[in-house]
């Protein structure tokens, strides 16, 4: 009988609260779903690509290039709720330990920089063709300021990360917000309550006019996801879809991208790369 003095939370209260006055407003608010690391069709690929087809949830899928299987593009021809984009070259840290990580970092050339991302670009085109959007995701969040005229370089004007970081003119940006994991030294879910309230909060900024956000990005890992990521992400995909105020956005939506400027790398952007001093 004492069992029954407990009551059961609703980690979703936030969230609930704050769609409810978005529903309430006749308003519609934009999510959108970025999930990085794709290198090969796993368990955990299939898993994500259940979740997204079963709630009608479009998604980014950042691809490692340099490590992704050849049969990759191949195996994702019957994907229908992804688009996908370039996650660096081969995911790999070229700072010193006490730095934050960075593919393309500080310690790096600006011609190696641009040989990994122009490598990386190709490589995308012809594993995806009109299905790899021309959007740069960055390892670990972290790009120098000299690698922001590489990407140009490579033919990519648009950016996306986990925060803000100085573009150069011509660029667009449109971030993720709210990382599901914790980066410990084995990651984990973060707590699903906080996970709830910070969605809550930054489509609160949006309702009140504070933030202009194109849309409240969410992050997943689903090379990494456990149990309770897998069971919380199902949730809060049939929960944010059972409301009519949410959308859950295209990616190319989002970065603004007409049919032309989706699919295989073009020519090289020479003009522009020796506008930006790499000649």
């Amino acid at each position: 009988m004492w069992l029954n003095l407990f009551k059961r939370t609703d980690k979703f209260v936030a969230l609930r609260k704050e769609l409810n006055r978005w529903d309430a407003a006749g308003r519609t608010c934009q999510l959108w779903l970025r999930d990085d690391d794709l290198a090969a069709i796993t368990p955990q690929f299939n898993r994500l690509r259940a979740l997204v087809e079963k709630h009608d949830v479009p998604a980014l899928l950042a691809v490692i290039p340099g490590q992704a299987a050849p049969t990759l593009g191949k195996d994702t021809m019957a994907v229908h709720h992804f688009q996908f984009a370039q996650h660096g070259w081969r995911h790999q840290n070229h700072e010193q330990p006490e730095n934050r990580k960075s593919e393309f970092g500080p310690a790096r050339s600006s011609a190696a920089i641009r040989h990994d991302m122009l490598k990386g670009a190709r490589r995308m085109g012809e594993l995806f063709g009109e299905r790899y959007i021309n959007v740069f995701v960055p390892p670990w969040n972290n790009l120098a300021p000299d690698s922001m005229a590489a990407t140009s370089y490579a033919g990519m004007s648009r950016h996306v990360s986990m925060g803000k970081i100085k573009l150069p003119a011509g660029m667009v940006e449109t971030n993720t917000h709210v990382d599901l994991m914790r980066w410990t030294a084995t990651p984990s879910l973060q707590a699903p309550d906080w996970i709830a309230a910070q969605l809550s909060h930054y489509l609160g900024r949006q309702r009140k006019g504070k933030d202009t956000l194109p849309a409240v990005g969410l992050l997943s890992h689903h090379l990494v996801m456990d149990g309770d990521g897998w069971q919380f992400l199902d949730e809060l995909l049939a929960l944010t879809s059972s409301y009519p105020c949410v959308r859950w956005a295209k990616p190319s939506e989002l970065f603004h991208l007409p049919v032309h400027e989706s699919g295989p790398l073009r020519a090289p952007l020479v003009p522009a790369a020796q506008a930006l001093g790499f000649t």
